[in-house]
């Protein structure tokens, strides 16, 4: 796998980050929304949780931090991955992983869309990721030398 690719795939793989600590903090959520009162009137305590309700609204805090300052590194991730794809010509080849890569479309969605088998796919998408990689090259050249990066002076 080439820079290009592993750059693109960790895209994808953010947005699957992101997406397994929006359901932790659902889970913890819900978690703390059904904590029961104890009741002392009864012979024999019952309800309430094990687990202290303070030490579950911090993790739920820094759950909702951690998730927002992901969702920003996302957000700027897809944004850069979008301008680098622009400066492919080929128009079908960045839908394609436009919609792969950025907004993270399951494969059979994408073969529906573009018409195409999944084998055919899988070609074409191997294909883009080659033709991207000049395009890739190029954005972070420009973008190393607007920052001063590798210059000759």
């Amino acid at each position: 796998m080439g820079d290009a690719e592993a750059y693109l795939n960790s895209v994808r793989e953010l947005n699957v980050l992101l997406k397994m600590k929006e359901l932790e903090r659902s889970r913890l959520e819900a978690d703390i929304c059904s904590l029961s009162a104890i009741d002392y009137s009864k012979s024999k305590v019952s309800g309430g949780e094990p687990a202290d309700l303070s030490n579950k609204i911090a993790r739920l805090d820094k759950l909702i931090r951690d998730v927002d300052a992901d969702w920003d590194r996302l957000i700027d991730r897809r944004e850069e991955a979008k301008t680098m794809l622009l400066l492919m010509d080929d128009e079908k080849q960045r839908q394609l992983l436009t919609l792969y890569y950025v907004r993270d479309a399951g494969i059979d969605d994408i073969a529906a869309a573009m018409c195409l088998s999944r084998s055919q796919l899988f070609r074409e998408k191997d294909k883009a990721v080659r033709a991207f990689e000049p395009c890739y090259v190029k954005y972070r050249k420009d973008k190393a030398q607007k920052l001063g990066l590798n210059a000759t002076k």
